[in-house]
């Protein structure tokens, strides 16, 4: 009668070198990152900050797109490529520009979401339709320009003139909205009855012109 014969004992020694190669090319990969971004650049922003107003934000990681230009070689043709890729950034937000849900009182935690305001040019702008965001909305943005919150009369007549150099008021949204309004501004949900979801909203001039679940719990 054959006897089972137990497997033979993984090489430990082999399995660690294998991890620590993993880590090493993962902590090279993550400090690649974080130099990209310039978090060293966010941190102090952070610092300066704290020491100033007692607060500092740091958002992040988040994913960003980004662009790179590629050489290669084809046929003995030089080729230029401009690549875009997502990659992990972090970066300091103003406290002057970070706004807590109502009805969270002092606890953050509390709150159905917050908000972050920022600038953007038309030219930023521009660059982010083809992308995932709502191009109609871009191009309602762009009609409407940066000051049109304050005099859209005055600019459709053209007594007030915009240039790429004017900074459009950008808001982000991270929190819970409901479900027909992320249907509405072109997310695709699975079918259940949550009447809510977790998500990141993109404003600007009151036009929602991107709208994702949130990647995150």
């Amino acid at each position: 009668q054959a006897m089972a014969q137990a497997a033979p004992e993984p090489d430990a020694a082999a399995h660690m070198a294998a991890a620590k190669k993993a880590a090493e090319g993962a902590t090279t990969q993550i400090e690649d990152w974080l130099v990209e971004c310039q978090w060293h650049a966010e941190v102090r922003k952070v610092i300066e900050d704290c020491a100033r107003l007692g607060t500092g934000i740091l958002k992040g990681p988040v994913p960003a797109r980004h662009r790179r230009k590629v050489m290669s070689q084809r046929d003995g043709v030089t080729v230029l490529e401009i690549e875009e890729y997502i990659a992990p950034e972090s970066k300091a937000v103003s406290p002057w520009n970070f706004y807590p849900a109502g009805g969270c009182a002092e606890d953050i935690s509390e709150a159905a979401g917050v908000w972050e305001r920022d600038g953007i040019t038309a030219k930023t702008l521009r660059g982010m339709m083809g992308g995932d965001c709502i191009d109609s909305q871009i191009a309602l943005v762009l009609e409407e320009g940066p000051q049109a919150k304050h005099d859209v009369a005055g600019f459709r007549a053209g007594k007030v003139k915009v240039s790429d150099n004017d900074l459009f008021d950008i808001w982000y949204y991270h929190g819970t909205a409901e479900r027909e309004d992320l249907i509405a501004a072109g997310v695709a949900l699975p079918d259940g009855e949550d009447v809510a979801a977790s998500c990141i909203v993109t404003m600007v001039n009151g036009h929602v012109i991107k709208a994702a679940i949130n990647p995150l719990e």
